[in-house]
């Protein structure tokens, strides 16, 4: 598939895409129960390393991926609360429920690539 869209792109095209990342956060902490692991909208499972390869093997260059999720520390509170068997982490729970080091921590995520969400910029 990525090899046609290299093909439809005039040369300096740019192709922009999203992409959950298997490697994130959300999934670190959730494992299967993440959403990330949804079936049929998702049969194959990509990290950052993982997406740059895909597109250098279709033929792209100079490839950019930034992290774009902003919901993970959400997504990781609300799946605590419901499911009050899960063993909490204290520091993470901390972090939570402070605004600006929420905030920080989400910029830190995005910042590693460890989001549960990537943005791919890719040129042909």
């Amino acid at each position: 598939l990525f090899r046609r869209i290299n093909g439809l792109l005039c040369d300096g095209g740019l192709l922009i895409f999203g992409n959950a990342n298997y490697a994130g956060f959300e999934t670190s902490m959730m494992g299967t129960e993440s959403h990330i692991y949804s079936v049929p909208e998702r049969l194959s499972f990509f990290t950052p390393k993982t997406l740059e390869v895909l597109c250098a093997n279709a033929g792209f260059k100079n490839t950019s991926i930034e992290g774009s999720g902003s919901l993970d520390l959400e997504i990781i509170k609300d799946w605590w609360e419901n499911n009050p068997e899960i063993l909490k982490n204290d520091f993470l729970y901390a972090v939570m429920n402070d605004r600006q080091i929420a905030q920080n921590f989400t910029l830190f995520l995005q910042t590693t690539l460890l989001t549960s969400h990537l943005t791919v910029n890719t040129w042909k």
